[in-house]
């Protein structure tokens, strides 16, 4: 997987977010992401994506959404 790390993706073609870590859960490869303002500043807002070859979906799972707020806090923690 290509490191985007501090990249900038914009979703929806409209609202830019900054790419704060990735990582592969079971096989698949995850982004968690923060929502950047007009002036491309860090915001509160978070969000974790899968990145299937290329397209951007968000995890709307609540079990899957919950073990990979673990495994990105487990990451970060390291």
């Amino acid at each position: 997987m290509e490191n985007n790390i501090d990249n900038i993706i914009t979703l929806d073609g409209k609202d830019k977010y900054m790419v704060m870590d990735q990582g592969n859960y079971n096989g698949k490869a995850y982004y968690l992401l923060t929502k950047l303002n007009e002036k491309e500043e860090l915001t509160s807002v978070v969000s974790i994506v899968e990145n299937d070859n290329g397209k951007i979906e968000s995890v709307t799972d609540s079990k899957l959404l919950q073990a990979l707020i673990k495994y990105f806090n487990d990451r970060a923690s390291k």
